[in-house]
């Protein structure tokens, strides 16, 4: 290993135990977010898969409190470590595909690069997926280059669970296949058995997904298939110019354009001039952001479902950054790493000061999008007005909205069941799998919406009880600012669903 390399092998490794320990230190204040206590939820109800995620959230979050507790601490830990494992398995690749130096770039702006970065502290399915998705391409690139079957078996487990992690993972077999076609040094694999044999290995990583889905009618299959063609009926530019403005947000408005150009450019010059490195690149991230770019044109499409793609897409543009081959005159190459070097603190400055935001209160950039705040409380006040009321341990919990509902679930004293949307009649998502209605009949409850879930139905809502009873609403703060207000209601003896109908 020359000089350079390891300065930057040595700096990789420095920059990541730093960033670690940083993180560390913040998640030891942060509170859980609504779907991080959902998913948290999951865990406590652990099965082959759920109706809108599949299970490796769920089975990671288990491990993790089996072995270090119910503190919020540990579930951000997940992320954590996660984030470490994808640090090294990017860094080994761009290493092996280009140099250290490359690799150490890639890995500092995957540190910098705001959607990736709270990936990093926040659980959700993006986060076994992404390690899972680095994988693939890994072993992959790995397998592609030593011609060993080893390796592809590896793809196929690498594949498996990130299905296992999330649906996007489809686009794993879609990029491989692409490149394969592309690549005139390794088409040859299309005629080869290990290629297959390890889609079978994938389908068995991936199997839970399936007897869940084989054991509950499809249900999750179409709640994520049918739900989203329905909703692709007309053309919105609104939608499609909403994604576009939240990918640079999420990516960097100085950095997102320059990715995206960097991909396309990879896939034009690995063409004319058969370079299998760019066109790799190229297949790695082509088709997940040209079709949820396509998609947009539709509807909506959330900031992080095309975010894996642009993993590869930044290594390109690092190699076109560095490029010796291709150097410009000296007043343009100033220009273009003074450009690259602003890019990269302006990103990280954002990231920081948007990480700040969930744990300083005078920061509060904007509260109307803040989330998070208040459930620490929420779990106070309505375990007090549990004590009050005589139903004991046959209390039931009412949260509007999965969010509000897991949330309480966490933060209520003693981390009591908790049931939502489905007991008034509405789409309750994994909560509909949790509870039936019918057996709450006769039980007393409390009754908890979040002003940014706004019930509005609260004629019918009464139906199902035999008396309401309204407490103050709980008002959330940041410094002066009102964050949110949350409404709680006791309520006497439910009756069920047929009540509305009577």
């Amino acid at each position: 290993m020359d000089s350079e390399s390891k300065k930057f092998v040595t700096l990789f490794w420095v920059t990541l135990v730093v960033i670690t320990g940083l993180r560390l230190l913040y998640v030891s204040g942060l509170s859980l977010v609504p779907q991080e206590a959902y998913y948290w939820n999951y865990s406590r109800h652990l099965a082959w898969s759920y109706f809108d995620h599949p299970p490796a959230t769920a089975y990671l979050i288990y491990m993790f409190t089996k072995l270090g507790g119910n503190s919020e601490f540990v579930i951000h830990l997940v992320a954590v470590v996660m984030s470490v494992l994808v640090s090294i398995i990017c860094f080994l690749l761009a290493k092996r595909m280009y140099s250290a130096k490359i690799a150490f770039y890639l890995t500092l702006l995957l540190h910098c690069i705001l959607i990736y970065s709270l990936g990093a502290v926040v659980v959700t399915p993006d986060v076994p997926f992404i390690l899972f998705w680095v994988l693939s391409i890994f072993f992959l690139y790995n397998a592609v280059t030593t011609n060993r079957s080893f390796y592809w078996y590896l793809w196929g487990v690498a594949f498996g669970f990130a299905f296992l992690s999330k649906y996007t993972a489809v686009f794993i077999p879609a990029s491989t296949f692409l490149y394969l076609l592309l690549s005139k040094r390794d088409r040859n694999w299309l005629t080869k058995p290990q290629v297959y044999l390890a889609m079978l290995v994938a389908a068995l990583c991936a199997s839970p997904v399936f007897i869940w889905n084989y054991n509950h009618g499809w249900a999750s299959f179409l709640f994520q298939t049918g739900r989203r063609a329905g909703e692709m009926l007309s053309f919105r530019p609104d939608f499609f110019f909403g994604y576009l403005g939240t990918q640079l947000g999420v990516i960097g408005p100085l950095l997102c354009p320059f990715i995206v150009y960097a991909v396309a450019k990879s896939g034009i010059v690995g063409i004319k001039r058969s370079e299998t490195r760019l066109l790799f690149l190229f297949s790695m991230s082509a088709p997940i952001l040209v079709l949820f770019t396509i998609t947009a044109l539709r509807t909506w499409v959330k900031m992080n479902w095309p975010t894996a793609g642009y993993i590869t897409g930044i290594l390109a543009m690092l190699f076109f950054y560095f490029d010796k081959d291709n150097l410009k005159p000296p007043k343009v190459v100033r220009r273009w790493r003074n450009f690259g070097r602003a890019a990269l603190a302006f990103t990280a400055l954002v990231t920081l000061l948007l990480h700040l935001d969930a744990l300083l209160p005078f920061l509060a950039f904007s509260t109307s999008a803040d989330t998070v705040t208040g459930y620490r409380q929420l779990g106070k006040v309505v375990g007090s007005i549990a004590e009050d009321m005589p139903a004991g341990e046959r209390l039931v919990y009412v949260g509007y909205e999965y969010k509000t509902a897991s949330e309480m679930a966490f933060y209520l004293p003693g981390k009591p069941e908790t049931v939502s949307n489905n007991v008034v009649g509405k789409l309750g998502l994994q909560y509909d799998y949790w509870c039936d209605p019918d057996t709450l009949i006769g039980r007393d409850a409390i009754f908890v919406y979040d002003q940014r879930n706004e019930y509005k139905e609260f004629d019918r809502f009464k139906l199902l009880f035999d008396n309401v009873v309204a407490e103050s609403p709980l008002k959330i703060y940041r410094m002066d600012k009102l964050v949110t207000t949350f409404y709680i209601y006791r309520c006497y003896h439910y009756k069920g669903l047929d009540a509305i109908n009577e």
